[in-house]
């Protein structure tokens, strides 16, 4: 480059200056990205393993503690970790197979993706709200006995609310 710059380059325009830094940029992204996943894969392989038997384990608290929700959705929730963990077993697998000069096939913004996907798969299971007790067709009638008897003992107090508002106003003055 400095040859370049000095040679070639001395009498160029901007336009070749520019190209030439944006080459430059590129070729120290792409170098940079290498260093950078190779410095993180380790810990975010070993982060998402601790974080997928985390969720192993709130799923097995999910069997008692909210009991409504069923196995089917359980098992959703497992196999997606476990399609998670067969993934990022395939990828470190792959990637101990490459030099550390030639482009990552692991990224752990990947990883960081399937785990949100598994996140918002397990928030949707957990939070499903447990199912209201179906009703008595006894228990309504019951109810609605209860509704008439009430009104009947209810005397009518037609414009005494508006009497009462006004006293209160008056009161308040």
């Amino acid at each position: 480059m400095e040859d370049w710059l000095y040679e070639d380059g001395a009498n160029a325009n901007y336009t070749t200056y520019d190209k030439q830094r944006k080459n430059m940029t590129d070729l120290f992204d792409t170098l940079n990205n290498r260093k950078v996943q190779h410095a993180e894969r380790d810990t975010v392989a070993s982060t998402a393993e601790k974080g997928l038997e985390a969720y192993e384990a709130k799923i097995e608290d999910l069997k008692t503690t909210k009991t409504w929700i069923t196995d089917e959705e359980r098992q959703d929730v497992t196999d997606k970790i476990a399609e998670i963990r067969n993934w990022l077993k395939e990828q470190l697998e792959a990637q101990a197979q490459l030099k550390l000069s030639e482009d990552p096939v692991f990224q752990s913004a990947d990883l960081m993706k399937k785990m949100a996907q598994l996140k918002k798969l397990y928030t949707k299971v957990a939070n499903k709200k447990k199912p209201k007790p179906p009703k008595d067709e006894k228990s309504e009638e019951k109810a609605e006995e209860k509704e008439e008897e009430k009104s009947e003992e209810e005397p009518k107090t037609e414009g005494t609310e508006d009497l009462w508002r006004e006293e209160n106003l008056f009161l308040n003055w």
